[in-house]
């Protein structure tokens, strides 16, 4: 005998009125006889406490078994090498101190010792010319103590702006939270700024891709959606940028021809 609604073969001489397989009563088929329909499962992002997805979590998340300076390389590691898996991984609520703590140690000493390196060019580049520019370098190595308050400004001005537009193409799923995990995780990579000449670039690129992959990860988009959020702030900017420079360029001339005209 097969179960009415299930279709799974039943044991002859069962007593039971309900199949073991399904557990629908034998007396109550489904209406048209045959298997209950199948329904594709919705991805859920499984969390326990504090939002960590159970048995999971970055390596920072486990600094306190890992040791600190273990889980900063790990954490730094995975972000850059294994983007993917690294966010999918990543909590998308709990507390902020966390991922505020981890971009603070690689930022500061990625922004210091580009402050820094800024700060010896300046006097290079004065010393071939036959004069020092004392303010120049003076400015650059002014800010390195401040790097850690330029980071924390950074990441929540980043972060609304991010999540705006993430909001505005319709991607943001997981609320501000997840966008600030991602951008606190993805800006640790700026501590290739610490690499002289080459690192800035190299990490701002680098920045830009994890926070792709970041966001598509943590708030369970499409692709398209998380380059566009990205993407899109930068296009507004050189877009205004475009048109200041446009209309300084018109209308300079213009008043310099008007002032000269009047004397």
């Amino acid at each position: 005998m097969n179960c009415p609604n299930c279709g799974q073969p039943v044991p002859d001489g069962l007593a039971e009125s309900r199949c073991p397989a399904c557990g629908r009563p034998f007396s109550e088929p489904l209406p048209g006889g045959g298997a209950p329909p199948v329904t594709e499962p919705v991805f859920e992002r499984v969390t326990g406490p504090g939002g960590a997805p159970t048995g999971r979590g970055t390596p920072w998340d486990r600094r306190s078994d890992m040791g600190l300076i273990t889980a900063i390389w790990r954490t730094l590691r995975d972000s850059m090498v294994r983007p993917t898996e690294f966010f999918r991984s990543m909590p998308v609520s709990g507390p902020q101190c966390g991922p505020v703590s981890y971009a603070l140690i690689p930022g500061t000493i990625g922004f210091g010792a580009g402050f820094f390196w800024q700060g010896l060019i300046a006097l290079g580049m004065g010393m071939a010319g036959g004069e020092v520019n004392r303010r120049e370098m003076g400015i650059y190595l002014l800010l390195v103590p401040f790097s850690p308050l330029i980071i924390l400004l950074g990441l929540y001005v980043g972060t609304a702006i991010l999540h705006f537009f993430l909001w505005i193409v319709g991607g943001a799923r997981n609320g501000i939270g997840a966008t600030f995990r991602v951008v606190c995780y993805a800006n640790g990579i700026q501590i290739l700024n610490a690499i002289p000449f080459c690192g800035g670039p190299i990490g701002a690129v680098w920045v830009l891709v994890a926070e792709v992959i970041g966001i598509r990860e943590a708030h369970e988009t499409t692709t398209g959606r998380a380059l566009a959020a990205v993407l899109l702030p930068l296009a507004v900017c050189c877009g205004f940028a475009a048109i200041v420079g446009i209309l300084a360029a018109i209308l300079i001339p213009a008043y310099v021809s008007a002032a000269k005209g009047g004397l």
